[in-house]
């Protein structure tokens, strides 16, 4: 798994006072928070109607929106650039839209990228980490199109 540097867009952002509280539980992107063996975080930034890679495969990420308009999809992994997620509209690739402050959930198989976009005139961000403890079997089952409702994973 490797993950992308930070992208910002040229912009500089400052994360709601409410997002770092609400991923208090979750702890994506909050060092402090986080019990011992938490997964990466990290906090992407999309410039507008543009996309982005999060992360590559195989993982589980956990993520919040701060902005309305974001987008998270995945897609196969081709170049591990932002062209992967360029190559698709994002609602053509299942992009679902995320309001913000809420809280969601992506598997992202092996061989696959999670992409966040926008296709509003606003830079979005999203504060997401990634969950350690998800066996590799899971997002292998996701990958080939299986959902597991016991696990509250789906395919999109």
């Amino acid at each position: 798994m490797t993950m992308p540097a930070q992208r910002h867009g040229g912009l500089l952002i400052a994360l709601p006072t409410f997002i770092a509280a609400s991923l208090g539980a979750g702890c994506a992107n909050l060092q402090s928070a986080c019990p011992p063996g938490a997964g990466p975080r990290g906090l992407a930034v999309v410039s507008p109607r543009r996309a982005t890679i999060v992360v590559e495969g195989p993982v589980m990420l956990h993520g919040i929106a701060a902005w309305p308009g974001a987008l998270l999809y995945r897609v196969r992994a081709r170049t591990g650039t932002d062209r992967d997620c360029a190559l698709i509209a994002p609602r053509d690739a299942g992009a679902r839209a995320i309001a913000p402050g809420e809280q969601v959930t992506m598997a992202v198989p092996e061989g696959h990228v999670a992409c966040l976009a926008t296709e509003t005139d606003r830079a979005v961000e999203l504060a997401w980490h990634l969950h350690p403890e998800v066996r590799l079997s899971i997002l292998a089952e996701v990958a080939a199109g299986g959902v597991d409702k016991a696990r509250g994973l789906t395919s999109r």
